[in-house]
């Protein structure tokens, strides 16, 4: 049973304020009582907001997954989430995107810590209403102040602009049919040197949303095709009020290919979803971001069974 923990608070950031507006500050949860999963959540952003998925690994230890809610100040280059760093240089800025990293933090350009805000998501919703940005952090070996013995470090999420409020947007009963859902477990949570095989690779599916009032269901219809075969699961998400909604569920899959597989190549998985925090996004509430915990098995060509500990990406657009 997922229990929400009281959480501690941490450091509040120093941003520069007007006199009337609060300092933004970093509460920590473990949101399933026993498994060492950790969200941040982050309350009165006065900069770019966004939510992400943080990924430390050590060679001892495997990788260690955690989602935190993320606030960037840009103007004065400091970094607000499950990480926090100061000293982001705005370095390039296109219609792709901006880059911030910290000049002379690495050896080289490739080695800098770095923030990109990525504008490059049409392919996933492109009639998306909401200005939201991919983001991607990366910092070096070492470099971590929660894990500093951490080999490598990485986090991938979104920036949110406008969000819709799931009452708002699903007043009364209706369906959605949700056109685009790329699916990714990373397998790269997994400890590969015990499991010995390739990590779960993404695929798509569709499926359909059915919502009365903050209430909805996500029932997944089919794979895509290419990477994926029949996909089946259902998931119940909870609106918050605020644009943020809750999921859990599970999910099974077959992979595509039906023949000709490598040996350690995955043919069927299934997993639990306990805990999956995510947004509406865009004024009009045209897509749904979500990342979270999956944790299941799958059967490779071989014929073996592998435990496996991911984090699941859903990136839905509702047509």
């Amino acid at each position: 049973m997922i229990r929400f923990m009281l959480g501690v608070i941490s450091l509040a950031l120093l941003f520069p304020t007007g006199p009337t507006a609060a300092d933004p500050v970093l509460t920590e949860t473990r949101p399933i009582d026993g498994d060492p999963l950790r969200d941040f959540r982050i309350s009165d952003c006065i900069g770019t907001f966004g939510m992400a998925s943080y990924h430390y690994y050590t060679r001892e230890k495997g990788r260690t997954l955690v989602l935190s809610d993320l606030c960037l100040d840009e103007e004065n280059g400091i970094l607000l989430s499950a990480e926090e760093k100061a000293g982001f240089q705005l370095v390039s800025n296109s219609d792709s995107g901006r880059k911030f990293e910290i000049l002379g933090s690495g050896k080289n350009e490739y080695d800098r810590y770095n923030i990109v805000l990525s504008s490059e998501d049409g392919s996933a919703c492109p009639y998306e209403a909401s200005k939201s940005y991919w983001y991607h952090y990366f910092l070096g070996r070492g470099s971590s102040s929660r894990f500093p013995d951490q080999d490598l470090h990485f986090a991938q999420g979104y920036t949110i602009d406008d969000t819709s409020d799931a009452v708002k947007v699903t007043s009364g009963s209706s369906t959605h049919e949700v056109s685009f859902i790329p699916l990714s477990i990373d397998g790269r949570d997994l400890d590969w040197a015990n499991a010995g095989g390739p990590h779960l690779a993404s695929f798509m599916a569709s499926g359909k949303i059915s919502w009365s009032n903050d209430q909805g269901q996500l029932v997944l219809v089919e794979g895509d095709g290419n990477k994926a075969g029949e996909v089946e699961g259902e998931l119940d998400i909870t609106g918050q009020g605020n644009g943020e909604v809750m999921l859990n569920g599970k999910l099974a899959a077959t992979n595509a290919r039906l023949a000709g597989h490598s040996p350690k190549e995955w043919v069927s998985m299934e997993a639990n979803i306990p805990y999956m925090r995510g947004h509406i996004l865009g004024d009009k509430g045209t897509a749904l971001y979500a990342s979270g915990l999956a944790v299941g098995t799958y059967v490779d060509a071989s014929g073996e069974k592998h435990s496996f500990r991911g984090n699941l990406h859903l990136y839905g657009c509702f047509r």
